[in-house]
């Protein structure tokens, strides 16, 4: 039974065997998917489209990677439409096809299809190896539209069938000659850049290198300055925003008197890139001088104009573009054409780039890899350092006085990292009618502007591989505040105001928290005691009883304000005896004892502090010799200390006035 079933099944098999690789094969249409163009195609080296109705020819030329339009001017292709008819050739398949010789059979001729005398043809080259023969060009005619008008004729390179096509080739092929161009002046992109050169006819020459990732100006009365990344970078954004307007014809009246003026240019800009280069020859305004800023290049800017503001005025200018790609033209053989450029970004950045591109920022520091800052001052004996401790931001003041050893106390650190982001924003005070910049300052100079004594002397240190950094703040006979970094030969005018953030008094930088009781510690005692007369004000234990007639909202305040005590301002270095109130030296009026335990079983430790009278609604001074300190308490706790201290004194608010009777009607 098995040996039947097995028969059976491949019998089935080789029956299916048949019908899919015999009979299916009749079933499927004739259908010729053939290509019309050879391997030839898909290494074009030239490429030529004729117009023969109005005789226009554009005749395209491959350089390396990129494609050249040759005639009727020489300018870059546009890649993307040079490459889209690359691909409709190489793609090109035949919807039908049928020979030449059969026509005549027909009463037809090529003439019927169009053919004979086509409207448009294309040739081109494929490319061949260095030293082989040039091959023939690859012919193309393409003729009329079908009956459908997707399709039209073209005839085979060889001239013996016609073949259906879809008409994409020839909307490919009737671009106008613009489209066939590119209007991109310059194609290096922004990070591909390397240098921008500025060469104006009035005046010197001015270059922005790159440098890793930073610019610097050269060709300044100094030797090297830094360039404003930022401020280049979209100078270089906008330049690559230019477009071409028009090109003009070499035989119009107006070219050569063009042509001649570009032998001096108003300004020659070139961007170099990886191992290529652009240059752009800004000659004399065109004869449509003012331009809408639409036909303009649009500004590469942080901050756009708004819809409704009115646009930028531009300029239409004569241009010449010299390009490494086109073997190095020279004005003599460049094609002339015009640019609209818009009249602030020429004016006011490219002609004045070594101003308006320059870094105004004056600190070229990383905030994260400080080490320490130096303060010094003629008015101080003392050198104050803020020294970073470790990457963890905190930071304390080393003290050194001449005969006394280094102190050292800890820094706030929201003060430092307020101080030190003030000065990485320290930057030029620069407008037109006061300058910012005194390049090559004299010695004189220096002298004048206070820098024989500068008011504040920083120095930065970093990383262990890189220099300490000087700084020199100084205030001029006309008192003015100027800053120089002692590595370079010009000066900064900068704003007033930093000298009054950068105070040598090292109690403006000592840290406001000096204490915070850990959850563990316990607060279990209070006592206050007026030391003008010996007298205890408050003497209880912590946590308040629940029958207690104290005051209880401003014990727990107290107590709070002690578990977590900060100062407001440091007046003196040390704890002392007495403390100077209301203009007059005294002793502390109370002395506030606390005691703490860090177990239940631990013995008590008591801190104290020393209270003075209230100099004012806002200041009371509070002195520890545990912390060695005198400050200014901050409001929560003087408003704590006030019922407990003066509350006894306090008469309270005047009583309300006693209601009037009103009289009866």
């Amino acid at each position: 039974m098995r040996t039947k079933v097995t028969l059976v099944l491949v019998f089935l098999n080789v029956a299916l065997f048949y019908v899919i690789f015999f009979v299916q094969e009749k079933w499927k249409p004739a259908t010729d998917t053939s290509v019309i163009l050879g391997p030839e195609v898909a290494n074009i080296q030239s490429l030529t489209v004729t117009d023969n109705t109005t005789g226009a020819t554009t005749a395209l030329e491959r350089r390396g990677e990129k494609w050249f339009q040759t005639q009727p001017l020489a300018w870059p292709a546009n890649e993307l439409a040079v490459r889209t008819i690359i691909s409709e050739l190489q793609f090109l398949r035949p919807i039908s096809q049928f020979p030449v010789a059969d026509l005549e059979k027909s009463g037809l001729s090529l003439a019927t299809y169009g053919l004979e005398k086509p409207p448009l043809t294309l040739s081109f080259t494929p490319a061949t190896s260095p030293g082989a023969p040039a091959p023939a060009p690859v012919l193309v005619r393409i003729g009329n539209s079908t009956d459908v008008s997707n399709y039209l004729y073209i005839l085979s390179p060889d001239g013996t069938r016609i073949h259906v096509v879809p008409r994409t080739l020839a909307e490919s092929l009737s671009r106008t000659l613009q489209s066939m161009r590119s209007d991109e002046l310059f194609t290096i992109r922004v990070f591909e850049a390397r240098s921008l050169n500025l060469e104006p006819a009035a005046g010197s020459r001015v270059r922005f290198r790159r440098e890793n990732d930073k610019w610097f100006i050269e060709g300044l009365s100094i030797s090297l300055t830094r360039a404003n990344k930022q401020l280049t970078e979209l100078a270089l954004a906008d330049l690559r925003a230019l477009r071409v307007h028009s090109f003009v014809n070499p035989t119009a009246p107006e070219a050569e008197a063009a042509r001649a003026a570009l032998a001096t240019p108003a300004l020659r800009i070139t961007i170099e890139g990886n191992n290529r280069r652009e240059t752009l020859l800004l000659g004399p305004v065109a004869p449509a001088a003012s331009v809408p800023s639409e036909s303009a290049s649009q500004p590469a800017t942080l901050n756009p104009q708004l819809p409704d503001s009115p646009p930028e005025p531009a300029t239409l200018r004569y241009a010449l573009m010299e390009t490494d790609e086109t073997g190095g033209t020279t004005p003599a053989r460049a094609t002339l054409f015009t640019v609209s450029i818009r009249d602030k970004f020429l004016n006011g950045t490219l002609l004045n780039a070594q101003r308006e591109l320059r870094e105004k920022q004056i600190l070229d520091l990383d905030p994260s890899t400080l080490s320490s800052i130096t303060i010094a001052s003629p008015q101080s004996t003392q050198e104050l350092v803020l020294q970073r401790l470790d990457t963890s931001n905190a930071w304390q003041i080393v003290l050194r006085n001449p005969g006394r050893e280094v102190q050292t106390q800890p820094a706030d650190r929201s003060i430092v990292e307020t101080l030190i982001a003030s000065l990485v924003r320290l930057s030029v005070d620069d407008t037109p009618e006061n300058p910012g910049f005194i390049d090559v300052a004299s010695e004189a100079q220096k002298e004048e502007f206070g820098f024989n004594r500068p008011a504040r002397t920083l120095t930065f240190t970093g990383p262990p591989a890189q220099p300490p950094v000087r700084l020199l703040i100084a205030s001029s006979q006309d008192r003015r505040t100027y800053a120089r970094l002692a590595s370079q030969e010009y000066i900064y005018r900068i704003s007033d105001e930093i000298l009054r953030e950068l105070p040598v008094d090292p109690l403006h930088y000592r840290e406001r928290l000096l204490r915070e009781l850990p959850a563990s510690t316990t607060l279990t005692a209070l006592k206050l005691t007026d030391l003008s007369n010996d007298t205890v004000v408050l003497d209880t234990s912590l946590p308040l009883p629940a029958d207690t007639t104290l005051n209880r909202e401003a014990i727990e305040s107290l107590a709070t304000q002690l578990r977590t005590l900060r100062a407001k301002n440091f007046t003196a270095t040390e704890f002392t005896k007495t403390v100077t109130t209301a203009g007059e030296e005294r002793g502390w009026k109370y002395r506030l004892d606390a005691s703490l335990t860090s177990t239940p079983t631990s013995a008590p430790v008591t801190s104290t502090l020393f209270i003075a009278d209230r100099s004012g609604g806002g200041i009371q001074l509070v002195g520890s010799p545990e912390f060695n300190a005198v400050f200014e308490a901050e409001q929560p706790l003087i408003e704590a200390l006030f019922p407990l201290t003066y509350g006894p004194r306090d008469p309270g608010p005047p009583p309300a006035p006693a209601p009037t009777a009103t009289p009866a009607p």
